[in-house]
């Protein structure tokens, strides 16, 4: 699967810079796309927390004033954990999609578990995915 994913996973020596959003923060880019579009950083805050962001700078090469970072970077997730989590189910299904060419029906239960989860938060998609379960199992 690995040879899959069309990221590139940096190195031990990760780059970072101080942050343009947050007075006293680190950006410490840790994952970027192939084609050097899109930027991930674990965003070190002074009092210890972090986030996930992504933006389309590589804030360690170049200095980005205030006003453009904060139109360019996005929190994509509270922290690493729930970035990590989520970067590798959304693989998971891209692969199961894609790669092998399964069928709704055939994807994996950690696949389907993520789809509940969206289809929870749309009352009509929720009852269309109990309908189309019942005929299955009917």
């Amino acid at each position: 699967m690995g040879a899959d994913l069309y990221v590139v996973l940096l190195g031990f020596d990760l780059p970072w810079a101080s942050s343009p959003v947050h007075h006293g923060a680190q950006l410490v880019r840790f994952l970027n796309d192939q084609q050097g579009c899109l930027f991930w950083y674990l965003h070190l805050l002074p009092d210890g927390r972090h986030e996930v962001l992504c933006g389309g700078e590589a804030y360690d090469l170049r200095v980005v004033p205030q006003e453009e970072a904060h139109e360019d970077l996005m929190r994509v997730a509270d922290d690493f954990d729930r970035f990590i989590a989520r970067f590798w189910i959304e693989n998971l299904a891209w692969y199961e999609v894609v790669g092998q060419k399964r069928s709704d029906e055939d994807l994996s239960e950690p696949v389907w578990e993520y789809v509940r989860q969206y289809a929870s938060a749309d009352p009509t998609r929720g009852r269309r995915d109990e309908r189309r379960s019942a005929r299955r199992a009917g």
